[in-house]
């Protein structure tokens, strides 16, 4: 019996060390989101209960014998395969998608339904701390303007509602993302399952405090939204709470808590006898080595195969095209900014007309956390730069538009060349960049001009993209795609 605890815990502890270095890439990300957003703030605290939980069912029942099944090896490859790819392609929420189904494979695949028990409900409880519930922001946030619109129409306080902003006279109220109220709803799923699972008696009657505690959740988060619409009302918006509210939301849900844990004891109970009854050990099942190391392997192949290969070709600037000369840029152009890029070129052209043309080209050997074409902290306009409108007219895969600053306006035009092809879509962005993961091809750019609006935006656009095909010429030549405008 010994030498078969050993083994497992053997097991284990390897599959976990190939489980962190597979998926490495995601959690800087998702610990970051932890420190920095409220609304993942438990995360840390959720991963110790979890650690608590399969601690304390070791120390009750022992540590179970390992039964390796056969049958999660499958799903585990699969998973393993889509998180690689994922990796590569720099998509973070597909990755956090997969977290929680491939530990899940994982441990089916090396301790059979044994180790399952063990850890299916940490891993659910683990689920609400990894920052994959954005898709519910949208639809919390309509339910909140419509439920606290229809409060106010009761009270008889004139609101006027555009989107997620609510307008009383003495001021505008904007339901923001955090105003959605997802963290209350994880925070309530986290301690109604977590009570239900250590108290309550049947599965029917977690569900249904569980969804006692979503309510509540809900409802406190509805009720803060009045309070601080009413307060702004009756104070003419000079209230402290109407500068600094976060610890306010809080407050009322604290107070929600109280009825919620009230509730909760009065639900049945499971037994407390038959809780504390040892459950019946598993016979020992050996575990062939081949069987221990196809489970391995199939976390380490996919990340050795699929690997991702930076272009580290030696690129330099565009060299000016004919009738074209380059010119010292001005401190107070236009530039994008771009985190992470391994090259950065701002340069300037001027031709025998005067017509000067700007480029801004960020150039990354491959994607990686901290250095994406397409991220949070990368900003098209900045320093006062505003965009007056889009413009349709534009060359097939960029984007176009006029902007101004201070009275300086120009016409923009910008794409992102991407496994040797330009496109502007999000979606084909990501989707070459996977394309690009597989064929080694991951060098990828911002690649964006501007121009005077000397006589007219019209007729500057209208020009703009023959003069940037020549200036760009010379890069697309380095690169070897064929692209062109």
């Amino acid at each position: 019996m010994l030498a078969h605890l050993r083994t497992s815990v053997l097991v284990s502890i390897t599959a976990l060390l190939c489980v962190g270095w597979l998926t490495l890439p995601a959690w800087p990300s998702i610990v970051g989101v932890w420190f920095d957003d409220g609304t993942y703030s438990h995360g840390l605290l959720l991963i110790a209960v979890c650690v608590w939980l399969v601690w304390r069912s070791v120390r009750q029942h022992g540590w179970p014998i390992a039964n390796v099944d056969w049958r999660w090896l499958i799903p585990l490859f699969i998973i393993v395969v889509l998180f690689r790819l994922s990796s590569m392609a720099a998509l973070e929420l597909p990755q956090r998608l997969l977290l929680v189904p491939l530990l899940l494979c994982l441990t089916g695949a090396l301790g059979g339904r044994a180790w399952l028990k063990l850890v299916l409900f940490p891993l659910i409880l683990m689920s609400l701390a990894i920052p994959m519930w954005g898709l519910l922001i949208a639809p919390l946030q309509a339910l909140a303007v419509l439920v606290v619109s229809n409060l106010l129409a009761l009270i008889n306080i004139p609101a006027s509602i555009d989107e997620t902003h609510i307008r009383i006279a003495a001021g505008t109220f904007a339901v923001s993302q955090g105003c959605s109220g997802l963290r209350y709803l994880l925070v309530a799923a986290a301690i109604t399952l977590l009570w239900g699972h250590l108290y309550l008696r049947d599965l029917r009657i977690i569900l249904f405090y569980f969804l006692i505690g979503t309510a509540l959740a809900l409802v406190s988060n509805w009720v803060r939204i009045a309070a601080l619409i009413l307060i702004g009302h009756y104070t003419d918006m000079q209230h402290p709470l109407m500068a600094d509210h976060n610890n306010f939301g809080w407050y009322i849900f604290a107070a929600a808590l109280l009825p919620l844990f009230w509730i909760g004891r009065q639900l049945p109970h499971r037994d407390q006898g038959a809780a504390n009854e040892p459950e019946p050990e598993p016979a020992p099942s050996a575990a062939h080595p081949l069987i221990t190391v196809t489970i391995l392997a199939s976390l380490i192949l996919p990340a050795l195969f699929l690997k991702v290969v930076p272009d580290m070709r030696l690129l330099h600037a565009p060299l000016a095209a004919e009738g074209w000369q380059a010119v010292q840029p001005r401190p107070q152009d236009w530039q994008p900014v771009m985190p992470g890029a391994d090259l950065r070129w701002h340069l300037a052209y001027q031709n025998h007309d005067g017509a000067r043309i700007r480029l801004n080209l960020y150039w990354y050997n491959h994607q990686r956390p901290g250095a994406e074409l397409l991220a949070e902290n990368n900003v098209l306009l900045t320093d006062n730069w505003r965009s007056n409108s889009i413009v349709r007219s534009c060359p097939q895969a960029w984007r176009c538009s006029q902007i101004q600053q201070d009275g300086n306006e120009r016409v923009m035009m910008y794409s992102y060349l991407v496994n040797g092809r330009l496109v502007i879509s999000p979606v084909m962005l990501k989707l070459q960049q996977l394309l690009a993961g597989l064929s080694g091809n991951t060098g990828a750019a911002l690649i964006a001009v501007d121009t005077d609006c000397q006589h007219s935006c019209t007729t500057a656009l209208m020009v703009l993209p023959e003069q940037a095909n020549g200036i760009l010429n010379d890069f697309f030549d380095q690169l070897g795609t064929g692209v062109s405008l």
